[in-house]
């Protein structure tokens, strides 16, 4: 773990670090787990867990030093539990199966305390932020981006359904959790965006309060995702009997996907864009939105992402 700039003396280091181990050798008449300990110690107080520390990604394989584990401890209440990247739903999952592994019941309280916090996170029009309970800048908007509210979906019917490895929980998350799926399915069918009279795709993030497509960062702008919409039309596939409705959105974001698809291209990731012999600069397409009356229209915009992303026709 970075460096913080925080200082400790010899005896906060010392009281932190029995904490630490207290917290995660409550179980050790059980199995343990490194990857699980872990999980404990990087949880936040609110329930949910950080995607990184700072600018670094969390690596529960790591083997923490007791200065480190002290620190966590210090930041339980750090405000940044998020379900981007797919922070909490991955601890929730593995947290499960570690205890089915090892009977730990550390670990399955730690998952049905990351599942109270999904279930507290969601908006009444059932909706989830992509931060929460932090609402700064673009942080409170209804994300579907990199299949994060799908995520949260999937974890939350795995409880109703008692399957995937989620049957362990308590049985007193299992209505909560299904309520909860259905608000977010009532989300979805209200956020595909109509374009011209016609149901097509989703965009990646929208306004809490509004239910209108947003922006995010700078170059994140309100558009069609095709990613995001593939993930959303996976989910709403699972659901045992649809409803019409959910029929409808299905079919009609399939259609709207084989419409968009641009074949035999892919995409390359490249490090240095002066090193490609093919082009100087790349273009990434893709469809802005402005609001009309009851309907939603597309305004095209390029962005550049030079050196970035290539599109590359398949040889």
């Amino acid at each position: 773990m970075p460096y913080t700039g925080k200082k400790y003396n010899n005896t906060y280091l010392l009281f932190a670090g029995i904490i630490a181990l207290m917290l995660i050798s409550a179980g050790t008449a059980y199995g343990q787990d490194l990857q699980a300990d872990n999980m404990l110690l990087y949880q936040r107080s609110v329930g949910g867990w950080p995607k990184h520390i700072g600018n670094q990604k969390i690596d529960y394989k790591k083997e923490l030093t007791p200065g480190e584990k002290a620190e966590l401890v210090d930041d339980a209440s750090i405000n940044d539990a998020t379900i981007d990247n797919e922070a909490t739903n991955k601890e929730i999952r593995y947290l499960a199966k570690a205890y089915k592994e090892t009977s730990n019941q550390k670990y399955l309280a730690a998952a049905e305390k990351g599942i109270r916090y999904l279930l507290k996170a969601q908006y009444a029009n059932g909706g989830w932020p992509q931060f929460y309970p932090d609402t700064s800048i673009y942080r409170s908007e209804i994300t579907y981006n990199d299949n994060a509210m799908v995520n949260t979906l999937n974890v939350l019917d795995d409880v109703a359904l008692k399957t995937n490895g989620l049957d362990v929980v308590d049985a007193s998350l299992v209505e909560p959790a299904r309520n909860a799926v259905q608000k977010g399915i009532d989300c979805i069918l209200q956020t595909q965006v109509v374009v011209n009279g016609k149901l097509t795709a989703w965009c990646a993030q929208y306004d809490r309060r509004t239910l209108q497509p947003a922006k995010a960062r700078s170059y994140e702008l309100p558009s069609l995702s095709g990613g995001e919409t593939v993930g959303i039309v996976k989910f709403l596939m699972r659901i045992p009997n649809p409803s019409p409705q959910v029929k409808t959105a299905i079919t009609s974001a399939v259609e709207w996907l084989t419409a968009v698809e641009i074949k035999g291209y892919k995409f390359e990731r490249v490090k240095d864009a002066s090193l490609e012999k093919e082009a100087i600069s790349y273009w990434w397409q893709i469809l802005l939105l402005s609001s009309g009356p009851g309907f939603m229209k597309y305004k095209p915009m390029s962005l550049s992402f030079a050196g970035v992303m290539v599109l590359r026709k398949k040889q």
